[in-house]
């Protein structure tokens, strides 16, 4: 088992993939995919999640967002029942671990597509006229600053300042503040007898003032066109992808009878599981996520049973001056154990915003989560089809290594079909709490 986890590890690499769900539920499950190589941790429920996917590059060269392609991933799952596994202990991965693959394909979709080049252009052209101006200002900055050391204050370099804060309406309001300072250190400071070559002054008096009020107007005309866009033009990503895997259970099952020893009365049992699914995802401009899937999956009742620990004592007969014993204790689980196909209907929204809501370059975000999950059991002998309704809320980055956290709280039984039965699906209502460890992060797709 561990040779076949660790080769699908290499073989993913190998394809350089990333990525990994904006948010989950509390059993690490999402019907929504986005590129980056994550690793998930369940602290409250002892689960871990590791998953990876990302689109193939075509002819050699990286994906454009707006282009056609395959998707191509990779996920490994860990859960530790009740304490009686150990997740990575002395080597295994878990007691319950499973492994999924997954093939799409994605297209991009708008509603007028010369507004988008249009947008594309002006975005273009904005970002070289901001790049412009942040240059100028830079200088600028730097320029005053050695005007107000009045160690480098000369004659003709203040008389160029007052004609400069003279002209420039755009930095006005800001030196006026400095202005009697500046006058003052002009008026103070010692006249040197010695040419001009202040290096700041030489790299701002190659601009031209007017010409960065012009490309201040022009910035903001071009801002406003493109606000005016915007509120028109529509776009989405669009996926479809099957996601399949296998899993496997490695725990103790106590028989309940009469025995003698210790390996008749505890049995070691394996079980092995399968899962097919088929889902849609819609990503509506930057923030708005839909995500539906169906889902045959095989699997069993393990988290439904409990554990129990049981303590084996041995005396030695041969001591005649007293009772001495040694004992071993053995935990097993104990109940019916129960094995079915499990068919489940999901669906997730999800809501994404920046941290920092003024700041449109913020690399961190905060998703909002609601999802649903219908599930309908086939030969099984306890569970009856049940409604899973809850929300997740997460905190993701889209810069590399990075950890973030999130929380979902769900009812697992939605209209009680169940609520009579004793410990069936666990807890009414479960809290998830998860630790993420980005190592690529998570890129959102964009126009």
């Amino acid at each position: 088992m561990k040779k076949l986890i660790f080769t699908i590890l290499i073989v993913l690499f190998l394809f350089e993939v990333k990525g990994q769900s904006l948010s989950q539920d509390s059993e690490g499950y999402s019907t929504i995919i986005l590129p980056s190589t994550n690793f998930n941790l369940d602290v409250a429920d002892k689960k871990a999640n590791f998953n990876i996917s990302s689109y193939l590059n075509k002819k050699g060269e990286k994906l454009k967002s707006t282009q056609a392609g395959w998707l191509i991933g990779g996920e490994i799952n860990a859960e530790v029942e009740n304490e009686i596994g150990s997740l990575f202990s002395g080597g295994d991965i878990a007691s319950n671990a499973e492994i999924n693959i997954l093939f799409g394909r994605k297209w991009f979709g708008e509603n007028v597509p010369e507004l988008g080049e249009k947008l594309k252009k002006l975005r273009k052209g904005r970002k070289n006229l901001q790049n412009e101006i942040a240059l100028f200002n830079d200088r600028y900055d730097a320029f005053l600053k050695d005007l107000l050391d009045n160690n480098k204050i000369d004659f003709k370099l203040s008389k160029m300042v007052q004609f400069y804060v003279s002209t420039t309406d755009e930095n006005r309001e800001i030196l006026d503040k400095k202005l009697d300072s500046i006058q003052k250190g002009i008026a103070n400071g010692t006249i040197l007898d010695r040419e001009i070559s202040n290096d700041s002054y030489d790299k701002i008096k190659k601009y031209n003032i007017k010409e960065h009020q012009n490309n201040i107007k022009k910035n903001r005309v071009i801002s406003d066109s493109i606000n005016v866009l915007e509120k028109t033009y529509r776009f989405s990503f669009k996926k479809l992808f099957i996601r399949s895997g296998i899993s496997g259970t490695n725990f103790r099952y106590d028989l309940g009878q009469d025995s003698t020893t210790v390996d008749s009365r505890f049995e070691k049992r394996n079980f092995e599981g399968w899962n097919l699914e088929v889902g849609y995802n819609i990503q509506y401009m930057q923030d708005h996520f839909f995500g539906w899937s169906y889902e045959i999956r095989k699997t069993n009742n393990l988290s439904d049973l409990k554990e129990r620990e049981y303590t084996l004592t041995k005396v030695d007969p041969t001591v005649t001056d007293g009772t001495f014993s040694n004992s071993t204790n053995v935990k097993a689980f104990s109940g019916t154990f129960d094995s079915f196909n499990r068919h489940s209907l999901n669906f997730d929204y999800i809501w994404v915003t920046p941290i920092k809501k003024d700041d449109k370059n913020s690399n961190t975000f905060l998703s909002l989560n609601p999802y649903f999950r219908h599930r309908i059991y086939d030969n099984s002998l306890k569970f009856r089809n049940n409604t899973v309704l809850g929300i997740a809320l997460n905190v993701f980055n889209s810069e590399k290594q990075k950890i973030m956290g999130g929380i979902s709280i769900q009812t697992n039984d939605l209209f009680g079909v169940h609520a009579k039965d004793e410990s069936v699906l666990g807890d009414r209502i479960s809290i998830g709490l998860v630790a993420k460890f980005s190592f690529s992060g998570i890129k959102l797709d964009d126009k």
